[in-house]
């Protein structure tokens, strides 16, 4: 039994990471043509932090989170906006302490990217998982 709920919990992390990754590229261009577009108003609903954005990955938490329970599905479906849409302030936040302490360029953008990452995945880990197991 705990080997199939580990199982299971490491095919949801995969999915989710993946499915992550699409619908970042499915915000981008849906971003990217809005600019093409001249629609700001667009562009800004699929961007970063965007309303659009933070929708299509409060579903796929949903989705993926109802593989245990109701409960599940909803705490994951508010990590994944919180993540989505908080994860702008907190790049903009990790890029100022970083820049201001690495003078190389290609290691701040490794630092940023990977600081940011962990922080709004933590975040979204901190809002969708069970209290006690973060």
């Amino acid at each position: 039994m705990l080997r199939e709920q580990y199982s299971t919990q490491a095919l949801v992390q995969d999915a989710s990471a993946k499915i992550s990754t699409i619908i970042g590229t499915i915000a981008a261009k849906m971003e990217e043509a809005a600019l093409a577009r001249g629609d700001l108003d667009a562009a800004a609903f699929w961007g970063e932090g965007g309303l659009g954005r933070a929708a299509l990955h409060a579903l796929a938490g949903g989705l993926l989170g109802g593989a245990n329970d109701v409960a599940g599905m909803i705490k994951a479906a508010l990590g994944g906006a919180t993540s989505a849409l908080l994860t702008p302030a907190i790049k903009d936040l990790v890029t100022q302490i970083v820049n201001s302490t690495i003078a190389d360029e290609s290691t701040r953008t490794i630092m940023i990217n990977t600081i940011t990452s962990a922080l709004t995945a933590g975040m979204g880990a901190a809002v969708a998982l069970p209290k006690g197991k973060v």
